[in-house]
């Protein structure tokens, strides 16, 4: 496992960090039976086998009890790094809490058992508040906010550091440049390019990137060749995907001449860039575990195709990108 620093800090960070979501699942469906439980004890415990140190949490995710139990046996946080979702306003309250935060941060702390936040991810939900709108609403009065708020925490020792999570370009490119923030979280792969203006940007200030859905929910995998080739049932096989996956066959045709599987290159890809601080991926059991780390682990020549991949996404209309967006939100994969 290789590590990267975080911009403007001292922490390191593994390149692939361990998306807690998928291990047990969300609130209402979350499955917590001892049978499942042990998979995911498994699945974290390979994971530090092979070197992964960082972690992505959030409110929700209800697999907190996996990294007590493994506390409880002799892991050793000081060794970790914590990735946590942090929202405020929340969907039941329209302007920013401090409260909240500091609450969330809490109870966070006390669902893993870990003594400290590496990263906060502050994420500006908004209730009600246009896409468009946000960013103006964040320069002003919250933006201070926030960072006074997570420089109360950083004082507490609670959180060593914040960063923000983009919906948008607009709203990346306010994110990167606010104060205090360490860096930028959002979803960025090979069809998902909203934050790749914003790369020269980081680079000059030191900040970082904190890739999420490297395989975009799925897309881009060696399972998922074509919507053609998709099986009846798949959660993906639906007339709205026919387009992304139209730029997911240009893709493949782009790599033919690679010997590694798709999600190598879809991994390392993400990796190319030296922004990118760590990529964070769901992971559910321990074959998943080892087949990731090997993916980041292999050297896959991309040669100069970053470009050429950056225009295939350029290509596709606005509508093929909110459908590859929004059918698989939510997914990490």
């Amino acid at each position: 496992m290789n590590y990267r620093v975080l911009g403007g800090t001292d922490i390191r960070l593994s390149e692939i960090c361990f998306g807690m979501a998928s291990l047990t699942g969300h609130r209402p469906q979350a499955d917590t039976s001892p049978d499942h439980a042990a998979q995911a004890a498994a699945a974290v415990r390979q994971a530090l086998d092979l070197g992964v140190t960082t972690f992505h949490y959030g409110p929700g995710y209800l697999s907190g009890f996996v990294m007590r139990e493994l506390i409880r046996t002799g892991v050793r946080t000081d060794r970790l790094q914590l990735i946590v979702k942090l929202a405020s306003p929340t969907f039941q309250e329209t302007t920013f809490s401090p409260a909240t935060i500091t609450a969330t941060v809490d109870r966070m702390l006390s669902e893993t058992g870990f003594d400290v936040i590496s990263v906060g991810q502050y994420i500006f939900q908004g209730r009600g508040i246009a896409e468009s709108d946000k960013p103006a609403l964040y320069a002003g009065r919250m933006e201070a906010d926030v960072a006074g708020c997570f420089e109360d925490l950083r004082r507490r020792g609670k959180v060593l550091c914040h960063a923000g999570f983009a919906y948008s370009a607009p709203f990346g490119a306010l994110v990167a440049k606010s104060p205090g923030m360490c860096g930028v979280v959002g979803f960025f792969n090979m069809m998902e390019h909203h934050l790749h203006p914003l790369l020269p940007a980081l680079r000059a200030s030191g900040r970082s990137l904190l890739a999420m859905r490297p395989f975009c929910g799925g897309i881009l995998t060696q399972k998922r060749p074509s919507w053609a080739a998709l099986p009846d049932g798949d959660r993906l096989k639906l007339p709205a995907m026919r387009a992304p996956f139209a730029q997911r066959e240009e893709l493949g045709r782009l790599f033919a001449d690679v010997a590694e599987p798709f999600e190598t290159i879809a991994l390392r890809y993400v990796l190319s860039f030296p922004e990118t601080a760590t990529c964070i991926v769901g992971l559910d059991s321990p074959g998943q575990v080892r087949r990731v780390v090997a993916q980041a682990s292999c050297p896959a020549r991309l040669d100069d195709r970053a470009a050429q991949v950056h225009a295939l996404y350029l290509k596709q209309d606005a509508a093929s990108r909110h459908a590859a967006f929004h059918t698989t939100k939510g997914w990490q994969e």
